[in-house]
């Protein structure tokens, strides 16, 4: 992005507009991909050497950092977890977009419910 509009857009995010400009650029896309590509597969390597799990870098990536509490999206992007491995299990020759859930967060000490929705997480992960 930088090379095709400057740095500006770093302070500055409605410069991002300008981007709009490349959309028909099929050279400009094909480097915008490879280079999420790159990062994705930086991510997947560094995810491996710090758990030891694989992840698939051409893979959608959802990734939640933040807070955990009981009434946000981690709550809700576990269920949908769920709902995706049931259907799954429902019918295997189902044809889904393959995907990697990323959670980050932590609860307040006392927060009961958020450190409920953290083990659920971590269980379902397992």
């Amino acid at each position: 992005m930088t090379s095709k509009i400057g740095d500006g857009w770093i302070s500055n995010l409605e410069q991002l507009k300008k981007l709009e400009a490349y959309a028909e650029d099929s050279a400009f896309r094909a480097e915008w991909r490879k280079v999420q590509y790159d990062v994705k597969v930086r991510l997947a390597q560094y995810i491996l050497e710090e758990t030891g799990h694989v992840v698939d870098p051409s893979s959608m990536f959802d990734a939640q950092v933040k807070r955990i509490h009981e009434y946000k999206r981690q709550h809700l992007n576990v269920l949908y977890i769920l709902t995706l491995y049931l259907r799954l299990k429902k019918d295997p020759s189902l044809d889904l977009t393959p995907r990697t859930f990323l959670f980050g967060g932590k609860a307040a000490a006392g927060y009961a419910m958020a450190k409920l929705i953290i083990k659920l997480i971590n269980s379902v992960g397992k």
